[in-house]
């Protein structure tokens, strides 16, 4: 059967580079990846450095959960589902730190604190 692979839109939305969208990807079509990460670097072409800083990203950001077995260095990497992460794209969090500045632009004219100088006129 040939089926074409599904990738849902919304991972486009998350703001990941191309590293992160790789290392995400490889790892969620394994479900949980167990597969060495010396492994993981030669197939996705990436250099180490390159390789361990974005995938500690996506830890740090909760994308991916690693897990340790307690024997030596295995670890587990699995990625969290669209469930399980807040429904807020980037295209969300531009819109609220507009919203605020709004906010906080017509609180400071409330106030008399305009953003525009005054000027006087002395006739």
């Amino acid at each position: 059967m040939n089926q074409r692979p599904f990738i849902p839109a919304w991972i486009f939305e998350q703001g990941f580079n191309a590293h992160q969208l790789a290392i995400f990807c490889y790892v969620t079509m394994r479900g949980r990846c167990f597969e060495s990460k010396t492994s993981m670097i030669r197939a996705l072409k990436m250099h180490p450095r390159k390789f361990w800083a974005e995938l500690n990203a996506l830890i740090n950001d909760g994308w991916i959960v690693k897990k340790s077995n307690g024997k030596g260095r295995a670890v587990t990497l699995t990625c969290q589902r669209p469930e399980t992460r807040p429904n807020e794209t980037r295209r969300d969090r531009e819109a609220k730190i507009i919203n605020l500045m709004d906010d906080l632009q017509n609180k400071m004219r409330a106030h008399g604190l305009n953003d525009e100088p005054q000027v006087e006129n002395d006739r």
